[in-house]
């Protein structure tokens, strides 16, 4: 990894909502971590909005 392809602080914050999400969080649980006033908002960021690691889940697993 350059510094010219490093993830975006927002693709590590999606990374983050995706994480949680994939481990059983809820929407409204990501939400409120992540302090989005809408969960829209949310909803953009769990769908990736186009980081290149999107599409097949991460693959990762978190334990609560």
């Amino acid at each position: 990894m350059t510094r010219d392809n490093a993830p975006t602080f927002h693709e590590i914050r999606s990374l983050g909502g995706a994480l949680l999400r994939d481990s059983g969080w809820t929407t409204e649980q990501v939400q409120q971590l992540m302090t989005h006033a809408s969960a829209s908002m949310t909803e953009h960021y769990l769908d990736g909005h186009g980081v290149p690691w999107t599409g097949g889940g991460t693959g990762l697993k978190l334990t609560r």
